[in-house]
């Protein structure tokens, strides 16, 4: 089951209950407040920092975070620095024929939508474990289930290479992998941060520019992956969502 209102997310693997939760004003910084947030998992409520951080931002602005480093496990929203589109998939594909007939992969404006959520995975990883730099992740899509994909079909708006979700929770394959990489000295992902996306079998960075589509999904721009950039269209940056605190090393 999946369900999302303006501040309760829920999921099938981390389930939460919460209630109050404000986006404050407070000598003039962004603070989230808190009231009955409870764990439903066996065992009722436990110890901090255990339970997950949620973390919403209006549009055009940026929630302050209790935990800033992005893990294993948590479940975020990535906004393109060039049009502040999130990251969107739905039950729309692709065209046959130039492209892969798989579910398509925009920028999206409208921030509350639950088709802009994405779980990070890594191999093995346990939930909490930091994301370095560099590290090869998954990221699967709350909604559908799939991960996001690339391979060597052509975008649909653009001709660079396609951006995809394929798969399910027992399919997936190398197409899937994207390294997370970033320019600064940081050693671990950061929330907020400016990170770029590796597609591992291709070495293309997924980018997002302001083309958009007329029908089935007009207003949504397109996503795609451009080998040799880096330019501002390769940025992207994770906000508002559901953050596993991050494990003892």
């Amino acid at each position: 089951m999946i369900w999302m209102s303006r501040w309760c997310w829920c999921a099938e693997y981390h389930e939460l209950a919460c209630s109050g939760p404000e986006l404050l004003q407070s000598q003039g910084r962004q603070r989230l407040h808190w009231e009955n947030v409870e764990h439903l998992h066996p065992g009722g409520l436990p110890p901090h920092p255990a339970a997950p951080i949620l973390a919403r931002a209006e549009a055009g602005t940026s929630a302050l975070s209790l935990r800033e480093q992005v893990t294993c496990g948590s479940t975020i929203k990535l906004e393109a620095d060039t049009t502040r589109h999130l990251l969107h998939s739905h039950e729309v594909s692709y065209g046959y024929g130039r492209g892969s007939g798989q579910q398509s992969v925009t920028g999206f404006p409208e921030r509350d939508s639950a088709n802009s959520l994405w779980v990070v995975r890594s191999g093995g990883c346990l939930q909490g474990t930091p994301i370095t730099k560099g590290q090869a992740i998954k990221l699967q899509h709350i909604g559908t289930r799939r991960w996001l994909h690339s391979h060597l079909f052509v975008s649909p708006l653009s001709n660079n290479q396609e951006v995809s979700c394929f798969g399910d929770d027992a399919t997936t394959d190398t197409g899937d992998m994207w390294r997370v990489e970033w320019d600064d000295g940081a050693k671990q992902w950061q929330r907020d941060a400016a990170v770029r996306f590796v597609h591992k079998d291709t070495g293309a960075f997924l980018s997002n520019h302001g083309v958009k589509y007329q029908r089935p999904i007009p207003g949504h721009t397109e996503v795609y992956a451009i080998k040799g950039s880096k330019g501002r269209h390769t940025v992207w940056r994770a906000t508002e969502g559901v953050y596993w605190p991050a494990r003892a090393q």
